[in-house]
């Protein structure tokens, strides 16, 4: 038996709704009712395993500076896997600028759905969505946006804001990135603080 994964998001106001649909077709006229478990894609994915937060991938830590723009490259294996992958943001009180997380897909095979979340040091943390982006939490319930490559390749949060921290907006940032189809998509990404 295939199965096919289609995720469906819909938005209103500051709440978002995520289906997930399982989709199964039956082989026709052999009278069989055997069932075949799905086996996951081997895609020679070597950040794996990092399908939850608990288990992110770590990456090169941030600070304010936006001149610090690393790539990382990695393997979407199929619908099943979710890739994360985290740091820690760290603002500078020396610099002016706004703390600005970034996400920018700079290559992928396939379409990928990508999010970024924020998790304040110190304090509430609080952030706005930019167009093109839906608002939505991770696991824990820490806020963030999400997008996809069929709409845009990148998510810039320049809205956030760690309340009560008395103006330091150091975060730890998480990063998923996914494909809603069932092949190998190899991406690279870049981001920074």
């Amino acid at each position: 038996m295939d199965t096919q994964r289609y995720l469906l998001s819909f938005a209103r106001g500051t709440t978002v709704l995520v289906l997930t649909i399982f989709v199964a077709a039956c082989g026709g006229g052999s009278g069989s009712d055997s069932d075949s478990s799905p086996t996951a894609l081997s895609c020679g994915d070597t950040t794996e395993p990092n399908d939850s937060k608990p288990v992110a991938t770590a990456i090169a830590n941030r600070t304010e500076d936006n001149s610090e723009e690393d790539q990382t490259s990695s393997t979407a294996s199929g619908v099943d896997d979710d890739d994360f992958f985290t740091y820690q943001g760290t603002d500078s009180p020396s610099i002016i600028d706004v703390v600005d997380p970034n996400l920018t897909i700079v290559s992928s095979t396939d379409d990928l759905g990508f999010c970024l979340y924020a998790t304040c040091l110190s304090g509430t943390t609080s952030l706005t969505c930019p167009g093109g982006t839906t608002s939505a939490t991770d696991e824990d319930g820490s806020p963030g946006c999400c997008s996809n490559t069929t709409i845009q390749n990148s998510i810039d949060i320049n809205s956030l804001s760690c309340v009560g921290a008395g103006g330091d907006d150091s975060s730890d940032i998480l990063i998923e990135i996914n494909t809603p189809t069932d092949v190998c998509v190899d991406y690279t990404f870049s981001t920074y603080f």
